[in-house]
Formats: C-alpha cells, sequence, structure tokens
C-alpha cells in the first residue's frame, strides 16, 4: 500500500476514519484537542488528512516506529500507522510511550457560538461544523462499510458529498446555507433513518415518518470508493503511490 500516494490513501482511508472518530469522542467528553502524530512528531489537528498525507507517508518510510499508544479518558489504544489496526489495550503497553497531551496546537473552541452567530465567518463556521460533520461522517462511513456503496448528496448544494467534513464545513456549503430555509435532512440508510440539521449540527434517528425532507438520492453521480484495499507494505513502495 505505501507504493504511491493513491494506494496509501485508500489503504489508510478506513483506518484512518476510526481513529479520528476516537478522537473526536475524546474530546466531546473533555473538550480539548491536542494529540500529536508519533511518527512525524507533528501535531495531528485533522487526523484523516493527516494520515492518508504525503508527507506522513515519507515519514513512516524513514522509521521503525509505527506502534502510538493514546491513552484517553475512554481507555487506553493502541495504532498502527502502517497496517492501520486500532485496538484498546488493558495490560501495560511494551512498545510505547502515552501520547503527550499537551502538545502544542490550536485549541478548538472552549464553547461554540450560536449556530446563526457562527454563520458569520469562514472560520467561525468550520469550529462550529467540526465535530457535527465528524459524526456525519462516522455514519455514512459505517453505511458504507455495510452497502459498499457511497452515493450521499448534499440536499442544500445539491451536489455528490464524497467528502462529508470538508464538504459541510466548506465556504461554498456555507454560502448555499446562507441562501436557503431548508436547513435539515434525511438519511435513509441500511442501518436506520436519520434527519441531521445543517445548521445547527444535531444528528438524531428518526423513529417515526420525517415530516421536513424526503430521503437522500442514494443515486447521486460520484466516484465509487474502492472495493479492496491492497495490502499495507505495498502501499508505501514510491512517493507517487
Amino acid at each position: 500500500a505505501m507504493a504511491s500516494k493513491e494506494s496509501w490513501r485508500a489503504w489508510m482511508a478506513g483506518p484512518s476514519r476510526e481513529l479520528e472518530r476516537l478522537l473526536t469522542a475524546e474530546y466531546e467528553r473533555t473538550k480539548s484537542w491536542s494529540f500529536t502524530c508519533e511518527v512525524c512528531h507533528l501535531p495531528m489537528q485533522d487526523p484523516r488528512g493527516h494520515l492518508c498525507g504525503q508527507k506522513h507517508l515519507s515519514a513512516l518510510r524513514r522509521t521503525a516506529k509505527t506502534q502510538q499508544l493514546f491513552v484517553l479518558a475512554q481507555g487506553r489504544y493502541m495504532f498502527d500507522h502502517l497496517t492501520g489496526e486500532l485496538k484498546p489495550v488493558t495490560g501495560e503497553a511494551e512498545q510505547e510511550e502515552p501520547v503527550a497531551q499537551n502538545a502544542t496546537c490550536a485549541q478548538p473552541a472552549a464553547a461554540l457560538p450560536p449556530a446563526t452567530d457562527a454563520m458569520a465567518s469562514k472560520e467561525s463556521w468550520r469550529a462550529w461544523m467540526a465535530g457535527p460533520s465528524r459524526e456525519l461522517e462516522r455514519l455514512l462511513t459505517a453505511e458504507y462499510e455495510r452497502t459498499k456503496s457511497w452515493s450521499f448528496t448534499c440536499e442544500v448544494c445539491h451536489l455528490p458529498m464524497q467528502d462529508p467534513r470538508g464538504h459541510l464545513c466548506g465556504q461554498k456549503h456555507l454560502s448555499a446555507l446562507r441562501r436557503t430555509a431548508k436547513t435539515q435532512q434525511l438519511f435513509v440508510l441500511a442501518q436506520g433513518r436519520y434527519m441531521f440539521d445543517h445548521l445547527t449540527g444535531e444528528l438524531k434517528p428518526v423513529t417515526g415518518e420525517a415530516e421536513q425532507e424526503e430521503p437522500v438520492a442514494q443515486n447521486a453521480t460520484c466516484a465509487q470508493p474502492a472495493a479492496a484495499l491492497p495490502p499495507a507494505t505495498d502501499a508505501m513502495a514510491s512517493k507517487e503511490s
């Protein structure tokens, strides 16, 4: 999987989402985001983007240290930067020291502004939507793992939503949201029906009939994720992989 940046990105897409989901849950508990990549020795403000990126791949090729221990409020977890394996640690971890939780990096706002105030600037909107977009991406990723189909559309922008977090936090989506009164979107998934509010970020299961929205079209035209991922070692072979 290390042979090219494309194969590495495909290989690490799922594991990086799972680690991001875990770290996001930790932030929701502690209101502190100070995670560091022990391969690159850099703040990991965007886990998925960082772990799938060329710089991280290059650093991984130069080190024998691939495992990293995360000591969190919810438990101890070992993440392997090469294989993508993420597992809870029940005893003493031998290979790594706990991740420094005071790494120098931008802290999320201690308190987020009301939704309407958050739309004042792209910076405040990105901070406001960071958590909710991660949660929606986690839900849609779980759906893809069940169905092997990724065809979700943003009903505010009427565009394919291949990268939920990047799309929902972006300037184009914010501009479209300012022009519409339609903020709620119903996702009809194999795991259930969920309503997402594009303004407040609220995501909740729908048990009865949803009144405000029609189900999301599941056949939107967009690129399908790779059906099968290559072995990890193959993905690291070259800079262009």
